[in-house]
């Protein structure tokens, strides 16, 4: 009876057994496979195209503004005089295929002035480069430069003596400022 009890543990422990069956190193998988496999899948997908800046990003512009200038002149029969001259800035733009950069150009009108024996018009033009980047959700930073043509209609009254010059000059400016966005692009 032992050897029977034995017989069929042995019988039921051969057909009970899970068969385990042993596989060739090709179904292993290695460092160099998934690498591989992932460089496939990233290529499907390709990283997506920066947009191309158009014409949908061109916004004009334009604004009148007050405009200030303290001046000391000298004209040539010798008069001199100095002061603020008050008028004002006409300006128009247009963003640069960006929302931060863009180009204006200027045109000031000042107000004759008579500063002692001088009386001075002045007119400027304005070309200026404005860059916006964005320091806030609506606040940006306003910087630049420009280049900017000074004409000037000088009459000057000395020792009983009047002259009349006409000049222009060249100058530069610096800009440096906030804006705030009126509304989110």
């Amino acid at each position: 009876m032992a050897n029977c009890l034995k017989l069929s543990l042995l019988t039921l422990t051969i057909f009970c057994a899970t068969n385990v069956l042993a596989q060739d190193d090709q179904s292993f998988v290695n460092y160099e496979s998934i690498v591989n496999e992932l460089k496939a899948d990233a290529e499907d997908f390709p990283m997506p195209a920066e947009a191309e800046l158009g014409w949908d990003e061109v916004a004009l512009h334009g604004g009148l503004s007050i405009a200030s200038s303290f001046i000391f002149i000298t004209a040539p029969n010798g008069a001199s005089g100095g002061g603020m001259l008050k008028g004002f800035e006409a300006h128009a733009g247009a963003n640069l295929f960006s929302r931060e950069a863009r180009a204006e150009l200027a045109f000031r009108s000042f107000t004759p002035e008579d500063f002692g024996k001088v009386h001075v018009d002045l007119k400027e033009i304005e070309a200026r480069l404005i860059f916006l980047p964005v320091l806030r959700n609506k606040l940006l930073l306003r910087m630049g430069f420009g280049l900017t043509m000074r004409f000037m209609d000088i009459d000057g009254r000395r020792d009983g003596q009047s002259s009349h010059s006409e000049a222009s000059t060249p100058s530069s400016s610096l800009i440096v400022g906030l804006e705030r966005k009126s509304r989110a692009p």
